[in-house]
């Protein structure tokens, strides 16, 4: 017990919850439950499952894995992290790999906080038919990606008795945990370490919820006018939120999104949302309609233009959405033209 103490002591947020939730899997009386929220039957919960965490393969590094003969089940679990380039496919592709003998199953687990459930199933989903468009995965492998949230996990603890004293402790230190990081009741924001000094500010943090709402809002009403929106990997921290832009699938793309580093370098006579162009055909059409357009630099680490896209204040939330999305959708058809991208 003293060296799960001490590991658990060590780590934070989704490493520290795989610890206590492989060690919840590791007690009989706990086992069951959560082995059917994993998509296996009841009557396995005897076997002598083999659980190890933090493996890694070439595409990644799962977070758990429960194996024996007949069954592979890998969970990967997220708490603020957005997905990496690699998940779910790149994660799907090297469990299929695994399953040599007609008589083995696996499933790929993702599990997340309830809040976020909505957004990363729809992302999720997004990508395993892409990659079965693509002949990356066979079409069965869309079977074999789950998604369960953390509060599931919660009610199928909830049901076990008899726990002993150490599985007690481990249920109740999972609970906390779990209460800790997943009290945001609001769409998903990823929030790293840069994101810490905003954080401390609940006016910011919730300021900035409602920004990153407004940024989903905005997506999904593109996409409902027939533009190509994609994810983007590179939004990955509460301080850069964002998705990329289309005019059809496969074609040119362009950033957009809140760009607090953005806005800080460029000063605050500009608010936080922004277009990333990288052609000076398209940074010269909107320099002339009237669009600030600023050169990154070393300071962001990528390369083309920041386009300022102005934020109205005043108004309701729908007059809000309805006007800006009406400013992206003029600014990004300056981008690619009128035969698209």
């Amino acid at each position: 017990m003293e060296g799960l103490l001490t590991r658990i002591s060590t780590l934070r947020g989704e490493d520290s919850c795989t610890e206590v939730l492989a060690s919840l899997l590791r007690c009989a009386e706990f086992r069951s439950p959560l082995l059917r929220l994993l998509g296996v039957a009841d009557g396995h919960d005897d076997i002598d499952w083999d659980i190890g965490t933090q493996g890694s393969h070439e595409h990644g590094r799962p977070d758990l894995q429960l194996s024996h003969s007949k069954w592979i089940l890998r969970v990967e679990n997220k708490l603020d992290a957005a997905l990496t380039d690699h998940q779910p496919v790149g994660y799907l592709q090297d469990l299929h790999r695994h399953l040599t003998r007609a008589d083995t199953q696996g499933f790929l687990t993702f599990c997340v906080p309830d809040w976020r459930k909505d957004g990363l199933s729809a992302e999720i989903e997004e990508r395993v038919n892409a990659a079965i468009a693509a002949g990356q995965l066979a079409p069965s492998a869309e079977s074999s990606v789950r998604l369960i949230t953390w509060g599931q996990v919660i009610s199928a603890l909830a049901e076990a008795t008899g726990a002993s004293p150490v599985g007690e402790y481990l249920r109740t230190e999972f609970i906390g945990l779990m209460q800790e990081w997943t009290r945001l009741p609001h769409r998903p924001v990823p929030i790293g370490g840069e994101s810490l000094m905003v954080l401390k500010s609940p006016a910011t943090a919730s300021a900035v919820v409602e920004l990153a709402d407004l940024v989903l809002a905005i997506r999904d009403e593109l996409k409902r006018r027939g533009w190509s929106v994609a994810p983007s990997s590179g939004s990955g921290d509460m301080t850069n939120y964002g998705f990329s832009i289309a005019r059809k699938a496969g074609g040119t793309k362009v950033w957009f999104g809140y760009f607090f580093r953005a806005t800080a370098h460029h000063s605050t006579e500009h608010g936080p949302l922004w277009l990333q162009i990288g052609d000076s055909t398209a940074q010269a059409a909107l320099s002339a309609a009237g669009y600030a357009c600023y050169e990154m630099g070393d300071w962001a680490g990528w390369g083309g233009w920041l386009v300022a896209t102005p934020l109205p204040l005043a108004g309701s939330r729908e007059e809000q959405l309805s006007e800006t999305t009406r400013t992206v959708e003029d600014m990004v058809a300056l981008v690619f033209g009128p035969a698209g991208g």
